[in-house]
């Protein structure tokens, strides 16, 4: 699961950045979060801790050092930069820091919201990214093979005698049936209708009030009650 760790000597700013972590939570993904308010402390959190997805640190103290330490021990962990906004960006601003996302002071709630979530949503699709092995569906065509990243892929859509595989910007068809392609997909691929696979690793949330798997993009999949079961089980709903 994400964690989050804060580096900052206002009590009040640490708060903020808290309430808003727990808001980002949710029960199907649980968002881990600490925080020091000296050098040492931070030392000695980083040494007890497996990993860290977001370091949030006050750049007026010692920053770039905080930096350095938490790279040391998570490489892979993405920076957010809390400053005044008097402070120069040259000063933050530069390749051996690489933030992911910026803070300026005064800090608001609204503002802690909108980059904290982006900076989490950022992490969660490096990590998804992973999981996909740079594996790669082939379509063949009149007009060759078209090949798309399963890590591009929403869902496959049954169209009368064909299928579209479609991702945030098109979609490709081809001749198949929803049955022989279910069977032959990776494992985080599931059906959830008679005519829809849906990506499980591109799923952000389920509504079985109406009945819809929401997707990252803003698009909407409809569950069909004979697939329902299934989609709880897989998803862990």
């Amino acid at each position: 699961m994400p964690a989050v760790l804060v580096f900052n000597r206002e009590k009040s700013e640490i708060e903020i950045l808290r309430m808003v972590t727990n808001r980002i939570s949710s029960i199907k993904e649980e968002i881990d979060f600490y925080a020091a308010m000296s050098f040492s402390e931070l030392s000695e959190t980083l040494a007890k801790l497996p990993a860290i997805s977001v370091f949030c640190t006050d750049f007026a103290i010692r920053g770039e050092q905080s930096i350095r330490l938490v790279k040391g021990y998570n490489p892979e962990a993405l920076v957010i930069v809390l400053v005044d906004q008097n402070m120069s960006p040259s000063a933050y601003i530069r390749p051996s820091i690489m933030a992911a996302g910026l803070l300026l002071r005064p800090l608001t709630v609204d503002q802690a919201r909108e980059v904290l979530k982006s900076v989490i949503d950022a992490y969660r699709a490096k990590e998804r990214l992973k999981l996909y092995h740079n594996e790669i569906f082939t379509i063949s065509t009149r007009n060759g093979l078209n090949r798309i990243p399963y890590s591009e892929l929403l869902y496959f859509e049954a169209r009368s005698k064909k299928i579209a595989a479609c991702t945030r910007r098109a979609e490709a068809e081809f001749y198949s049936t929803i049955e022989s392609l279910s069977e032959k997909l990776p494992y985080y691929f599931i059906r959830c209708h008679k005519s829809f696979i849906v990506n499980c690793l591109m799923v952000e949330h389920v509504d079985f009030s109406t009945n819809t798997i929401n997707l990252v993009g803003g698009f909407s999949i409809p569950v069909s009650r004979s697939y329902r079961a299934a989609v709880r089980e897989a998803l862990h709903e």
